[in-house]
């Protein structure tokens, strides 16, 4: 599993004008003054009935997917890791 450090870009807009970011700007820049911690998390998984398994523990643990600002799950085909 890897999981990554993230935020939207609809609340980096709704941050609002940023003087402080430079012209040509890293990401760090305009993350830099993120308040609210999100977290992104990746996986490959053996098979659907893993990603069935996952899904619904993440249900179980955050509450229903289908409810706002819960997160989002999603599964994809992985041809080749």
């Amino acid at each position: 599993m890897t999981i990554l450090d993230s935020s939207g870009l609809g609340r980096v807009r709704r941050a609002g004008i940023r003087d402080d970011v430079p012209l040509m700007p890293s990401l760090s820049d305009l993350f830099r003054r993120q308040v609210e911690h999100h977290l992104t998390l990746f996986s490959v998984v053996e098979d659907q009935t893993q990603a069935d398994a996952i899904a619904e523990t993440t249900q179980t643990v955050i509450g229903e997917l289908d409810r706002g600002h819960t997160g989002l799950l999603f599964v994809i085909p992985v041809s080749q890791v």
